[in-house]
């Protein structure tokens, strides 16, 4: 009996992956905090840049846009889109539109990289047009 429940406890922490705080998600794997609070409004890629640096949220003060790879981070585990029956059920504000990374790219210099977490695509946008 104590064999199975030492068992059950271990798997019960390799799956908790995302522990969520308010609008805070920590991904104990690669350490990285996330916020998830819907803001609703589009932004250019400079203004989404902008807002993260001048985010202030749970104390923390040192906010930045992610890159492609950490952004993608949080549906690689998954195989799935973050909405589509995922493990990554930790963040409940975040909507299923596109997401900025801080990854510009690298043939077209006025594109940066962008996550679709409808489906887990990654595609190329306009810099100055609003996500």
């Amino acid at each position: 009996m104590k064999i199975i429940f030492l068992i059950m406890i271990g798997l019960s922490l390799l799956q908790a992956e995302f522990l969520r705080e308010n609008d805070v998600v920590l991904d104990t794997q690669t350490k990285l905090m996330w916020q998830d609070d819907a803001i609703g409004e589009t932004a250019n890629w400079e203004t989404a840049i902008q807002r993260c640096e001048d985010l202030t949220l749970a104390t923390y003060s040192d906010w930045r846009l992610p890159n492609i790879r950490e952004l993608r981070s949080i549906l690689d585990r998954s195989n799935s889109s973050l909405f589509s029956g995922s493990s990554v059920s930790a963040f409940a504000e975040t909507s299923n539109k596109g997401y900025w990374s801080s990854t510009s790219v690298k043939d077209n210099e006025n594109n940066a990289w962008m996550v679709s977490f409808d489906d887990g695509s990654r595609y190329r946008y306009f810099k100055d047009r609003n996500s």
